[in-house]
């Protein structure tokens, strides 16, 4: 996608409308701080006003079937889904 190559993880386009998706690894202390800044710059520059952040633990010893946690966020004025896996 032309002006998000340097940033979004994924960008899901599907009927008319383009989603952003960040991954980071929750083990890295500014993850979730670095990651609404990001899914939020990126939201806005596709003129959306909501994107989502998957972050995943590689240190949790939990099943997956128990580490699921989802919430919502607003950061610079985008809702952000965020995804603890």
């Amino acid at each position: 996608m032309a002006g998000l190559r340097s940033g979004a993880d994924l960008v899901l386009q599907f009927g008319g409308r383009r989603d952003v998706i960040e991954l980071k690894l929750a083990s890295a202390v500014s993850a979730l701080s670095r990651g609404l800044a990001q899914v939020s710059l990126y939201a806005r520059r596709l003129g959306r006003d909501r994107g989502h952040l998957i972050l995943f633990d590689p240190r949790s010893d939990l099943p997956w079937e128990q580490r699921g946690r989802v919430e919502e966020v607003v950061h610079d004025r985008v809702k952000v889904v965020v995804v603890w896996a």
